[in-house]
């Protein structure tokens, strides 16, 4: 991957990889493996990957070619981005947190809820993840995010 050609967005735009299920199955053990290395840059340093990761482990159980090249896509975009990196500055902020979901994104109904806290003008906690229960609104969806956003509030305050 070297010398690989960079991609500008984790997945590219408009893309639904559970669209693909009837392309041809990849090998299993590569796929969890290359899905683990992601996971874990998304969860230590790399909080712009997660979703596009989560996205991708989702489909571990039966990998297809077409997931295996979307995998490929993320390590381009890490390789187009490998400048990017978390820095922290004294700027006399307050804690500062957003959240945001989408409004049933998945084919099963459920939405994905992102969260991420800033502090010293750098990212210091997020999380993404489907939301646990189906909501039937959009404002219940956004209360839903904003109620992980408060859990993470929470643990970061314990923390500190």
């Amino acid at each position: 991957m070297q010398n690989c050609r960079g991609a500008k967005s984790p997945l590219p735009i408009g893309d639904d990889p559970e669209s693909s299920l009837l392309a041809s199955e990849c090998d299993e053990a590569q796929y969890r493996k290359a899905i683990g290395c992601l996971l874990y840059l998304a969860n230590g340093t790399r909080p712009d990957i997660a979703y596009a990761v989560g996205r991708m482990a989702t489909f571990c159980d039966k990998p297809t070619k077409y997931h295996w090249n979307r995998v490929m896509h993320i390590l381009r975009y890490l390789r187009q981005t490998m400048h990017l990196r978390l820095s922290f500055h004294r700027t006399g902020k307050n804690l500062e947190i957003y959240c945001d979901a989408d409004f049933a994104g998945s084919s099963d109904g459920k939405s994905v809820t992102g969260v991420i806290l800033f502090l010293a003008d750098g990212a210091v906690g997020w999380t993404c993840q489907k939301q646990t229960s189906v909501a039937t609104s959009t404002a219940q969806t956004e209360y839903n995010a904003m109620s992980e956003a408060i859990s993470e509030l929470d643990w970061l305050s314990d923390f500190f």
